[in-house]
Order: C-alpha cells, then sequence, then structure tokens
C-alpha cells in the first residue's frame, strides 16, 4: 500500500452542484474509498492509498463533466460513478446523460440513468418493434 495524492480543479459555478448539500457528495467518496480529500477554492487535492486516490480523481472527474453538462448531481450519480469506477467504466457515464428519450408534460426531460437503461433505449431505437 503506497501512499498517492492527486489534484483535481473544480470550476467554481460547479463546486457546489459536484460537492452536493453540505459537502454530502465529497463524504460519500471520502467513506467509499477510503480517502481524504481537502478543499481550497477550486483546488481539490485528494490523500489516501495511490489505487483509491486515482479512483476518487476519476469520480470527480465524472461529477464535473456531468456538471457541466447540466446534471443536477444526486446520491445515484454519485454512488452509480462509484460502482462503475470499481469496473473502470466511469468514463461511460458522461455518455449516458447525453441521450434525451422524450420530455415529461412540465417540459423536463426524460435520460437514462444507467448503461443498462441507455442499452435498452438504444434497442428500441435500432431494432423497432
Amino acid at each position: 500500500m503506497s501512499i498517492g495524492e492527486a489534484s483535481v480543479n473544480i470550476p467554481a459555478p460547479h463546486i457546489k452542484n459536484v460537492f452536493g448539500e453540505l459537502d454530502h457528495n465529497i463524504k460519500t467518496i471520502e467513506r467509499t474509498l477510503s480517502v481524504t480529500i481537502i478543499t481550497r477554492g477550486e483546488s481539490v487535492r485528494i490523500l489516501g492509498d495511490s489505487e483509491a486516490v486515482d479512483k476518487a480523481a476519476r469520480v470527480l472527474d465524472q461529477l464535473v463533466s456531468l456538471s457541466v453538462n447540466g446534471t443536477v448531481i444526486n446520491d445515484q450519480n454519485v454512488n452509480y460513478t462509484l460502482s462503475l469506477c470499481f469496473e473502470d467504466k466511469e468514463r461511460e457515464i458522461g455518455t449516458i446523460d447525453k441521450e434525451i428519450v422524450a420530455f415529461t408534460a412540465a417540459g423536463k426531460p426524460v435520460k437514462p440513468k444507467t448503461l443498462g437503461q441507455r442499452n435498452y433505449v438504444d434497442l428500441i431505437r435500432e431494432k423497432m418493434i
């Protein structure tokens, strides 16, 4: 077990969305990966086991990209990104949010939330029943 450190920059307009209310999302990442996350303005330092630090940095990068695309980050986004990170598939989280299936009566977009849902929507589009 080697000690590692990484830095991630989070643009100021997205800090609140990525961190969550009362830093809930950051605390979830810390607990799940057993790392320490220190924030200073837009810079985030991650300390801990080098493998866990790498995973935490990748998770934060993906959450930032979701936030930049306009997604409101919630527990499900954080937990799903963490689970994908353990499978080294976290980069695919960005492809999920780009596809809009429909709009609700109130005008909100309906989007797949998991890779399985995205694959299902893709199959429906390819092979219309």
